[in-house]
């Protein structure tokens, strides 16, 4: 089993981590296509996935593989002789997706879900299976679709069929992360006694909202109940 895992973001590589570790574990050969199309110093570079910001691995070391064309995607596909790829979206504007279900028809494509939108689901066709979080995004996913009119009402239960039919609720997938932490080197580095309990905190991260405008922090959170509702629909 060869498996290979799209990289088109840096923040791709954390959501694959579990996956990666587990499959590293069973001896499976892993391979990272990196994408490196996008604008390394454009406002979103922070999300260029470069080689040095890739995580390390504790079970073995993936394969890393860059590229910049369809071309050299493909010429990677066929010499790598992947069973199966990974990712996260089926990206409208970059539809690689699509491309491996034209050029490469018996190559398994996968699609992880990782957040909580339905947004992500719209693409599902591209994809021979969708590892989603639970099955009730099945329901939820095309209600969304019709409500946007992404998806005709007469379309909702043909459209639902379709995703059910691939659909595969597997939990979140991250969580799979916490079987490699070890946790006794994370008390140490923070100084936190053996047998005591934590509470982590998230305060909300005020200083983040500058460029969005006030609305969250002043018209929601700071606002009497009355007056959240009020912005909340004047928004």
């Amino acid at each position: 089993m060869k498996l290979g895992f799209l990289v088109l973001k840096a923040s791709f590589a954390k959501h694959y981590a579990g996956l990666i570790e587990g499959a590293l574990a069973r001896g499976v050969s892993v391979t990272l296509l990196v994408d490196q199309t996008g604008d390394e110093c454009g406002v979103n570079g922070y999300e260029f996935p470069r080689r040095e910001t890739l995580p390390v691995f504790r079970n073995g070391t993936p394969r890393v593989e860059t590229y910049r064309t369809r071309v050299e995607l493909a010429r990677l596909l066929t010499g790598r002789r992947l069973d199966a790829v990974f990712t996260l979206i089926a990206d409208p504007r970059r539809p690689t997706i699509w491309f491996l279900r034209e050029a490469f028809p018996d190559l398994l494509r996968a699609q992880l879900q990782t957040v909580p939108n339905p947004n992500i689901l719209t693409e599902f066709a591209a994809f021979d299976v969708v590892y989603g979080l639970t099955q009730e995004w099945v329901p939820w996913a095309a209600e969304y679709h019709v409500r946007l009119g992404i998806v005709p009402e007469a379309e909702r239960d043909d459209w639902t069929k379709r995703l059910e039919s691939v659909f595969v609720p597997v939990g979140f997938a991250e969580m799979e992360q916490l079987a490699y932490v070890d946790r006794a080197t994370v008390r140490a580095r923070f100084g936190m006694p053996e047998g005591k309990p934590i509470v982590l905190y998230l305060p909300f991260p005020f200083e983040s909202t500058k460029h969005h405008g006030d609305v969250w922090p002043r018209r929601i959170y700071g606002a009497r109940r009355p007056m959240q509702y009020v912005n909340a629909l004047l928004g």
